[in-house]
């Protein structure tokens, strides 16, 4: 796909976020419902140390900031990482965390930060 299908910027940054992840009008799109990161193996386990922007307290502050009242932010990782989990609540009301085995036997872990002060699910 190239930038014009997937809205994706490729010439630059914007506040510090990796090029490839800022969408196209950034300062003129509406918040987000839902932001779902699945890069790399999650804060710990980087493929690409540009991303790290993405689990800083900077980035962590963006993407709650890019999200409408009520708004969930989900993120993947291939291990549980106490620091993330610990910056997440500085950021959110609501953080949860869910390790999921599988299919291949391997577990992952979830991370759910919610713009809410209610805790959305009850039965995670």
């Amino acid at each position: 796909m190239g930038s014009e299908e997937t809205g994706i910027n490729a010439a630059s940054g914007h506040d510090g976020l990796p090029s490839e992840t800022v969408p196209r009008s950034q300062k003129e799109r509406e918040p987000y419902h839902a932001i779902i990161l699945d890069t790399d193996n999650g804060p710990d386990w980087l493929s690409r140390t540009a991303n790290r922007f993405l689990y800083s307290t900077k980035g962590t502050a963006l993407l709650q900031k890019w999200l409408l009242p009520g708004g969930t932010l989900s993120v993947w990782s291939a291990s549980s990482v106490s620091t993330y989990y610990a910056l997440l609540q500085r950021h959110f009301p609501v953080v949860l965390e869910k390790a999921v085995l599988e299919k291949t036997g391997q577990s992952s872990h979830y991370y759910l930060a919610f713009k809410t002060k209610a805790e959305p699910f009850s039965a995670c």
